[in-house]
């Protein structure tokens, strides 16, 4: 028995030494985020307020690109947009990173301090891409800014209210974020799937470290709770409305409000795509976007 009981303890010490090693490192890693967007970015402070952004490839037509909730880096190779002649200015959005919440906090405000960046980098107007949840400000940018919008991209993106089961996804994260590191550290060392991988690889660079996206996220979640019907057959530019039809994330019904309602709308049916596809199949995604785009410049 006190052999037994030797055993047990002597499990207890290396378990807890273990996680204590694991812990410091995990503390180590997350020092060393550069908390800031990929690439050479830079604040630009508008008259609306700080607005972190980056912009990326040298094409005379510029993509505004909106990215998802919780996802301010992006990490999303943009290559395959650049490499077909297009600008890409990915921004922080309010609440993310070096974008105080201050800028933005509502849809409508967040649009209108893209416009501004727009007027203090010199850009006549763009291309909007919304994804996920970034799909609220896309909306209302195209809605209060038409003048500055060739086209509406909706990507997997957020058009209606959402309600959230309880423990919302914002309290998951932010109450285990060791955890979180934990699980997609194991995913990545672990599989042989090189889409999940990819998944994991993308929370890694995206969430980390939590406070440089919580109050972007929790605001997030506090608009699509409580958003409106937005009045889609106002936008008259056209639109390309791309989304999975197994999403549960965003539901497909999102992109089908909108293809429905706006007057000038299509609607690509990404079958049987979950929303984790908005990242995995980025790069063959983009090659639609591309043609739409060839044939509004």
């Amino acid at each position: 028995m006190k052999r037994r009981s030797l055993f047990f303890l002597s499990v207890i010490i290396v378990f807890v030494l273990f996680m204590g090693i694991t812990y410091s490192y995990f503390l180590y890693w997350r020092a060393q985020i550069d908390v800031k967007l990929p690439g050479s970015s830079q604040v630009a402070e508008t008259r609306l307020g700080p607005v972190e952004y980056a912009l990326h490839g040298d094409g005379s037509n510029t993509i505004l690109l909106l990215h998802g909730t919780p996802g301010p880096h992006t990490h999303l190779n943009v290559d395959v947009l650049t490499d077909a002649g297009y600008s890409v200015l990915i921004v922080a959005r309010p609440g993310y990173l070096r974008t105080p919440i201050e800028t933005g906090r509502l849809p409508e405000e967040q649009a209108d301090a893209y416009r501004a960046l727009l007027d203090d980098l010199n850009i006549d107007n763009v291309f909007v891409l919304g994804i996920s949840g970034g799909g609220p400000s896309a909306l209302q940018f195209a809605l209060r800014h038409q003048d500055r919008t060739k086209s509406l991209i909706m990507y997997g993106a957020v058009s209606k209210a959402i309600e959230f089961a309880s423990p919302r996804l914002a309290d998951r994260i932010t109450n285990t974020e060791f955890g979180l590191w934990i699980a997609n550290n194991w995913v990545i060392s672990r599989t042989d799937d090189p889409d999940n991988k990819k998944i994991a690889e993308y929370y890694l660079n995206t969430i980390f470290p939590i406070s440089a996206v919580e109050s972007g996220l929790q605001n997030d979640l506090r608009n699509m709770e409580n958003l409106p019907d937005y009045p889609i057959d106002k936008i008259s530019v056209p639109i390309l409305v791309l989304h999975g039809t197994e999403d549960r994330v965003v539901l497909f019904s999102h992109g089908h409000f909108v293809a429905t309602n706006a007057p000038d709308a299509t609607l690509v049916r990404l079958e049987g795509a979950s929303h984790d596809g908005l990242i995995t199949d980025f790069d063959k995604n983009m090659e639609l976007v591309i043609r739409h785009l060839q044939e509004h410049h």
